[in-house]
């Protein structure tokens, strides 16, 4: 059998972690780290007292949200991502994550961090004002903190309370052409020619972008750049997102599962079980065979 593959990738992201560097000496190694700069009184946050702004995460965005689940064992899907009808959201990891993402929520962070609407906005001012000393984000970000002029550095997210490391979804851009095309057979001559190691090499020097060509990234990955070096190591631990329709489903029934929990209005369990339900109740809806 013959196969023809009309894509390639072209481009690795995944969540880093930024740090200012006239702020902080160097990247905290771990989460009991990020908690103990809560104790700084630099970064009190005026408005609320005993609020810190030392570390700073979008957990309601499930997508932020994800590789602290992960790390303490959550998943989406089982089966390796496959399996809809195994959801692992809110299993003992799961729940586990959450309690310890509602203690920065209750205990560390301004009431505005429960808002998924204006939590990013909140985030991107206090880094770039240097009220912040740590925030999870993507490679995306590095350009808009390069032109605010922030003395930023850029490392893997710190470790976990239990020692496992943070595990967000892995992502990335590539090159597709259309199922309608009707010349696929040069489209694939293009994606074979932006593809090769060359161009990637020649587009990682135009972009900063890590290539996903394995010779050019280790190309990359030689020039020492801390945004490379850190993207490409903890794309290591991260997690390819589920590729199966009823994905969907899970951004709209995990929208408030951290927010409850957070807010207050649910125990970390009733919000993990609600929000897996939705999800379920959702797939079952629509995907029914």
């Amino acid at each position: 059998m013959i196969i023809k593959i009309y894509g390639a990738p072209a481009i690795i992201e995944t969540l880093v972690l930024y740090y200012n560097k006239d702020l902080l000496d160097k990247a905290p190694a771990t989460f009991k780290d990020l908690e103990a700069l809560t104790k700084d009184p630099r970064f009190n946050f005026a408005t609320e007292k005993g609020k810190s702004t030392a570390f700073l995460a979008k957990w309601t965005d499930f997508y932020f949200s994800y590789g602290l689940l992960a790390g303490y064992g959550g998943y989406v899907f089982g089966d390796n991502g496959t399996n809809p009808k195994d959801i692992g959201l809110n299993n003992a990891g799961s729940i586990e994550g959450i309690t310890y993402a509602t203690k920065w929520f209750q205990t560390y962070w301004p009431k505005g961090m429960q808002d998924n609407k204006s939590a990013d906005d909140f985030i991107q001012d206090q880094f770039v004002k240097g009220k912040a000393g740590a925030i999870i984000g993507g490679p995306w970000s590095a350009a808009s903190y390069k032109e605010a002029k922030v003395n930023y550095g850029v490392a893997e997210i710190p470790t976990l309370d239990n020692g496992k490391p943070y595990s967000p979804f892995a992502g990335g851009k590539g090159w597709v052409i259309s199922n309608y095309s009707k010349n696929k057979g040069v489209a694939q001559k293009w994606v074979d020619y932006v593809t090769n190691t060359d161009n990637q090499n020649t587009l990682y020097e135009m972009t900063n972008e890590v290539p996903a060509n394995h010779e050019s990234r280790d190309a990359a990955a030689a020039k020492k750049d801390e945004l490379t070096t850190a993207v490409i190591a903890q794309y290591a631990n991260a997690q390819p997102m589920p590729n199966i329709p009823e994905m969907a489903e899970v951004w709209t029934g995990a929208e408030n599962l951290m927010f409850d929990a957070a807010s207050g209005n649910k125990t970390p369990k009733q919000s993990a079980n609600d929000a897996v339900k939705v999800i379920s109740d959702n797939i079952d809806q629509k995907y029914q065979k």
